[in-house]
């Protein structure tokens, strides 16, 4: 973050001089208009709609996030709601902070998000393996992530355009432990979040924000995932011929012209209603959810060369609490997981992270397994991640087939049209 202060308004930005007429009253503070580095711009509805339709129809499926700057009222327009229902029917996870009017939506394959979700399923199946929570205890908690719609506290600006309802800040973790109360209310105890294409900053806002707006949170893990993309750049420019052949050979042959033959013209297919699956509109030859394809992406993922298609990895995790002023503050130092350092940290949970009333010792402690995470966890979602930017590389190919050759015609023949002009030249040779 730059530690550049911000400038201070001056109230003699035009000099020493005096201001008279026109001058005077433009620069007056009810007629001065709002300096270019304080007005935020915001896209219109319908080009925010517009952006929001086509990331959610996209091709590309492989760790891919829209961050767009929404206003309070567009956020609450009937317009934007309608568009961000289509995400709930795709089971699709979006987050709008007020704070800083940012609507995230999140792609649909997220290995590396996902990654300390699947480790903390497996901690949890370890703990009660080991009778770390007794059998009344493992009951009173569960770790399904859900959208958490929060209030927006210390909210004290106007929303614009006369709406005086203030829009509340909705996020779904990554990671999530949280009870049920006697009503049926929900409250988290212990969330994650992972960064891979967000920054550090945001991620600590994020943490920010849940231990202040959440007075039930007691731990916040945050995990920060960077890939050297300069790095495997690098390293597909001198692969190019070898990452070629192998998307040409998973390619879908029948879909996909080859260079020096005709084009097939299928007829489009009916679309096919919504499933009950996905909620979603699919389109037969679109909808990669056939047996055939899901061999193919098995396929895939077997013989592919994961540096072909991700960098180098650098993976660092923090813990975040309140101190003894209710003050969010990072607990500890920075872990560093991947590369491995020469002795990892040793990060420990507590059992009132997991338990809002504990049964039995309040002041149980259990090891974050960091090698577990680092040896078995990310390395699967690493390669999780190669995979479906493979497929997503293979997808484009079909859609963006190679020109046909250019010996073929590309133009009716013209030699029918040239006989009937010699016929006719003819008949009238004999007339003359």
């Amino acid at each position: 973050m730059s530690s550049t202060p911000p400038q201070t308004p001056r109230s003699h930005e035009t000099g020493d001089r005096p201001v008279h007429g026109a001058a005077a009253a433009a620069s007056s503070p009810k007629n001065r208009a709002t300096p270019p580095h304080t007005r935020i711009e915001y896209p219109s509805v319908v080009a925010l709609c517009n952006a929001i339709d086509n990331f959610l129809n996209a091709t590309a499926i492989a760790e891919e996030d829209l961050a767009i700057k929404v206003s309070h009222d567009q956020f609450l327009s009937h317009e934007v709601t309608t568009t961000l229902s289509e995400c709930t029917r795709q089971r699709r996870r979006f987050s709008y902070n007020p704070e800083t009017q940012h609507l995230h939506i999140f792609g649909m394959a997220r290995p590396l998000h996902d990654s300390l979700s699947t480790h903390m399923s497996r901690v949890v199946v370890k703990m009660a393996w080991d009778h770390w929570f007794t059998q009344d205890e493992i009951l009173q908690f569960d770790t399904a992530v859900c959208q958490f719609v929060l209030p927006r506290s210390g909210y004290t600006g106007k929303t614009g355009s006369g709406n005086k309802k203030i829009p509340a800040w909705h996020k779904t973790p990554d990671v999530v432990a949280k009870y049920s109360d006697e009503q049926g209310d929900t409250y988290p105890l212990l969330v994650g979040e992972v960064g891979f294409s967000e920054t550090y900053e945001d991620l600590v806002s994020d943490a920010r924000q849940w231990l202040l707006k959440e007075p039930k949170v007691r731990l916040v893990i945050l995990v920060k995932i960077s890939e050297d993309s300069v790095a495997r750049k690098q390293w597909q420019k001198a692969r190019r011929d070898a990452i070629e052949d192998f998307i040409d050979r998973f390619c879908d042959a029948p879909a996909r012209p080859k260079p020096c033959q005709k084009p097939k013209i299928v007829p489009p297919k009916p679309e096919q209603e919504p499933t009950a699956t996905t909620g979603g509109k699919h389109q037969h030859g679109d909808d990669h959810g056939s047996e055939s394809d899901a061999e193919l992406y098995s396929e895939i993922g077997s013989a592919l060369e994961v540096k072909d298609w991700v960098g180098p990895i650098t993976v660092f995790m923090e813990f975040w609490r309140r101190d003894e002023a209710g003050q969010p503050v990072r607990q500890g130092e920075r872990m560093q997981i991947m590369p491995a350092p020469p002795t990892d940290a040793t990060p420990e949970f507590r059992i009132t992270d997991f338990i809002r009333q504990p049964i039995t010792d309040p002041n149980r402690t259990r090891r974050f397994d960091i090698p577990d995470y680092r040896n078995t966890v990310l390395p699967a979602a690493v390669r999780g991640l190669a995979k479906f930017r493979a497929i997503d590389a293979c997808r484009s190919r079909v859609r963006n087939p190679p020109p046909p050759c250019r010996s073929l015609p590309q133009q009716p023949s013209l030699l029918p049209f040239a006989r009937s002009i010699h016929a006719g030249l003819s008949r009238a040779k004999l007339l003359i």
